[in-house]
């Protein structure tokens, strides 16, 4: 072409196409961003335009704090997960191209504008290698430039990479495994899946993506599993520890063990309250919160098991190959899928991980983090693979490893001769359905991945039987240097009392609860490398089951738990609201909700109130070996118990319980019991007609995501302060006989 874009060229003779490729801005715009921060996404193909971005971007930010950036200051970089559209060209493409798959690509651009060259196997060979590029660019040139960066200034990176549904053409895995702490997402939001037993409560979303992240930071070898944690467009400020529990359980049963809750943002005053959100989006989680001052407890329930779940090495049987080509990642499934295997662990890994680091180790395939696997699965109609890849698995199985799945019968690929590829097969797999030995390994056709465990000898890891066909436990498993770690979470409606095998023998078990950081004996049985541990759990409860102490004794049995009504606190109580509000300074009142008062100002309130009355303890209730507890019986939403005026505890979970043995004296004991709803009543209350506002939030009608979501004024009240009977009572914990 000549500088001024006619062609400089004599055709030979016969009728010519003539077809001119060129490449634009895609014009995409950064968001959401303040119109000073708004303009052009940059190329995160090139890692020359993403590092003069990060230097533009964070000089203001470095120059700023001086000797705040590291150790002593500000530690992480972290990206959202891909919101910048499609890109599929850069300036350097047919270099990074050509460095990348061996050929050149300029004759075969013509496919990109739905043309055939040579063959249409041929171009759809050219189009795997270009989408694949794509992906490692990407990958490479984008995350690895921010770790890079990131590490140069002292500084670790959170990657979204590249975030849920397939948003651009990439390569999860390998885009997540170029962070240091790969991190995906799950949200909070109501739409739809949420168990009847919460109303109002949240949903989850995104399990394919947390996934990705676990099965990233196992086979990679990296020790956390950041999350993006309880984002939503719920009506804003509606959220409880309660409510929001049963998500973040489910989520740590599928390997998180770094929450990072979205969002706290800054409140600059006291006049505007609740405050500022993030728009419709985030669970909002700030010092105007209803409960915040009481967020101790709740906080103390994800450190402590999000620190659990990072002790060890993960336990899982089974691999998932999701396959060489882009985009690729772990699929979305659902609940029918086999892929869920009950009773067994699982993670997935890409072609890179398995090219790269997978090794056998006494017949499993092993990673450098310590992550090992008795079974790879193929992909189901996996028909392709390129010659790298079955030369890799040809090595593994011969090694020890065992693979199931189909046959692959060609490259997919112009940079693999189909024909050596069916060669390595036709020895892999062999003629017929009989699984095939070679070397150490086996090979199997089968896509029953049930029955090739079977076929392996190998127990589930987890098990448990229950007269309720709708009970749903889910678990997670970490191994220590002295032990197992079990995190059991029950995801239904009803109580489960089963007998559950843990596949581990010779350490004496332990339910560890983190809600109350206490730790509890368990009666148990163990035979054949199993240990049978009785366990309840109540509806959305969970427990660590955690197994240390070595024994030599197969079975053990407990003298149960007792509990005993010491006084059942009935009547009246004093009824204190804070100042400010527009309620009474006090009442006299019993147990019911707020709800159901008739004085509008009690009926919407939102915030925090003080229950009040004395008692009289005689000496005897005080008895050697027994806790004395006091039973809120039901709370809307979360209290704070104060006995003569000391701190107690807070409670945010059923049984709503509180330990008070330190506080409770013989004599008269004066009781405190501080209890936080949420905004949404007194959202609900602004909204009446002629009501004064006594609320501001910058997200009108609560924040809603979609009208269905906004608040309205005939939005039902959340039940709200003391709503069952209060008691006393005296408890002797269970202990091994």
């Amino acid at each position: 072409l000549r500088a001024d874009g006619t062609l400089a060229w004599t055709p030979p003779a016969g009728e010519w196409i003539i077809l001119r490729t060129g490449y634009s801005l895609t014009d995409e715009k950064n968001h959401p961003a303040t119109p000073e921060g708004t303009g052009p996404e940059v190329d995160k193909f090139d890692a020359r335009a993403v590092r003069a971005h990060l230097d533009a971007y964070m000089k203001p930010v470095t120059e700023a704090l001086g000797g705040l950036v590291g150790a002593k200051g500000l530690r992480y970089l972290l990206t959202d997960s891909w919101e910048a559209g499609q890109e599929n060209w850069t300036a350097r493409m047919l270099a990074e191209f050509r460095a990348r798959r061996g050929y050149y690509a300029t004759r075969f651009l013509p496919v990109l504008a739905g043309r055939v060259v040579d063959s249409a196997e041929r171009s759809d060979a050219f189009l795997w290698d270009f989408r694949r590029t794509l992906a490692d660019l990407v990958a490479e040139n984008h995350y690895g430039t921010i770790t890079a960066f990131a590490r140069e200034h002292g500084l670790g990176y959170y990657g979204e990479a590249t975030g849920a549904a397939w948003p651009t053409v990439a390569d999860g895995m390998q885009a997540k495994s170029l962070t240091d702490i790969p991190m995906g997402e799950f949200w909070a939001m109501p739409f739809g899946g949420k168990p009847a037993a919460f109303q109002g409560a949240p949903s989850m979303e995104f399990p394919a993506d947390i996934i990705e992240t676990r099965s990233t930071a196992h086979v990679y070898g990296k020790p956390l599993v950041a999350a993006e944690a309880l984002t939503s467009s719920l009506p804003q400020w509606s959220s409880t520890p309660w409510k929001l529990k049963w998500v973040v359980d489910k989520y740590l049963a599928m390997g998180v063990n770094r929450l990072v809750l979205h969002t706290s943002p800054h409140q600059p005053d006291d006049t505007h309250r609740p405050g500022l959100t993030l728009g419709p989006f985030s669970q909002v989680f700030t010092r105007h919160e209803t409960w915040g001052e009481m967020a101790r407890p709740w906080i103390d329930y994800l450190a402590r098991s999000s620190f659990l779940l990072q002790q060890g090495t993960p336990v899982a049987d089974v691999l998932y190959f999701y396959g060489e080509g882009a985009p690729s990642g772990v699929p979305y499934r659902d609940a029918r899928d086999p892929a869920d295997l009950r009773g067994y662990g699982f993670d997935y890994v890409n072609a890179d991980a398995l090219l790269r680091l997978a090794r056998v180790e006494n017949g499993r395939i092993a990673f450098p983090g310590g992550a090992r696997y008795r079974l790879l699965v193929l992909p189901r109609g996996l028909d392709r693979m390129t010659l790298p890849m079955i030369t890799k698995l040809r090595e593994l199985v011969t090694a020890g490893a065992v693979v199931a799945g189909p046959k692959p019968l060609a490259s997919p690929s112009l940079t693999s001769e189909s024909r050596a590829v069916r060669a390595i097969a036709d020895a892999m797999w062999g003629e017929g359905t009989a699984p095939r030995a070679m070397g150490k390994g086996r090979v199997y056709r089968t896509a029953d991945v049930t029955a090739v465990l079977r076929d392996e000898r190998v127990v589930p890891d987890f098990a448990y039987d229950t007269a309720s066909a709708h009970a749903d436990l889910r678990f997670a498993h970490r191994r220590l240097a002295d032990g197992d770690v079990y995190f059991v979470t029950n995801q239904g409606e009803q109580d489960v009392a089963s007998s559950i095998s843990f596949r581990t023998s010779g350490r004496a078990p332990e339910l560890w609860d983190a809600i109350s950081g206490r730790t509890l004996p368990v009666a148990y049985r163990m035979e054949r490398g199993v240990t049978h541990v009785d366990l309840t759990l109540a509806p959305y409860a969970s427990s660590f089951v955690v197994f240390r102490a070595l024994t030599t004794a197969t079975t053990s049995t407990l003298v149960p738990a007792s509990e005993r009504t010491l006084t059942a606190l009935d009547g009246e109580w004093t009824l204190r609201f804070p100042p400010g509000a527009s309620t009474p300074a006090t009442i006299r009142t019993g147990i019911g909700s707020w709800t159901d008062r008739s004085e509008p100002d009690i009926r919407y309130f939102s915030g925090a109130a003080t229950y009040e009355r004395t008692i009289d303890v005689p000496s005897e209730w005080r008895s050697t070996g027994e806790r004395i507890v006091l039973d809120l019986g039901r709370v809307g939403d979360v209290a704070e118990v104060r006995m003569n005026g000391k701190a107690a505890g807070a409670t945010w979970a059923p049984p709503y319980r509180v330990d008070v043995t330190g506080q409770v004296t013989a004599g008269r004991n004066t009781i405190e019991i501080i209890v936080a709803n949420t905004w949404q009543n007194r959202f609900v209350g602004d909204l009446q007609p002629g009501a004064t506002k006594h609320a501001w939030t910058n997200a009108p009608n609560g924040g809603g995501f979609t009208s269905a979501n906004e608040l309205t004024p005939a939005t039902p009240l959340t039940p709200s302060g003391l709503l069952a009977p209060v008691r006393l009572l005296a408890i002797r914990d269970a202990t091994r006989r």
